[in-house]
């Protein structure tokens, strides 16, 4: 699920079983967000099971984990925009289709 207002997107990637979760992540956000997409996101692999989150996945665990018949959700949440310097601001306001602002104190 995108941080941002889009609907969630659905894919199939092909990757080792022997790879981490972490190795999963990076390569969903190559696909989607270019290649800084860790630094301006946080994000959560999940299965769900009847609505609700059944177990959380750490960005070392094993991809062979996971069963061909869970339901896997990524889900991404934006970094608190203090944290990004301001071309990494830029870069995730484009993706999310807003202008960058700057917080006045």
């Amino acid at each position: 699920v995108p941080a941002s207002t889009r609907q969630p997107t659905r894919i199939v990637l092909k990757i080792s079983k022997g790879a981490s979760i972490h190795d999963l992540k990076r390569q969903i956000g190559s696909t989607f967000g270019g290649e800084d997409f860790h630094k301006r996101s946080s994000s959560a692999v999940v299965d769900m099971w009847q609505g609700k989150v059944y177990q959380m996945y750490d960005d070392h665990d094993s991809v062979g984990e996971i069963r061909g018949n869970d339901e896997v959700w990524l889900f991404e949440a934006p970094k608190d925009a203090d944290e990004l310097d301001d071309d990494a601001k830029a870069k995730a306001a484009k993706a999310a289709g807003t202008e960058a602002t700057r917080r006045v104190v």
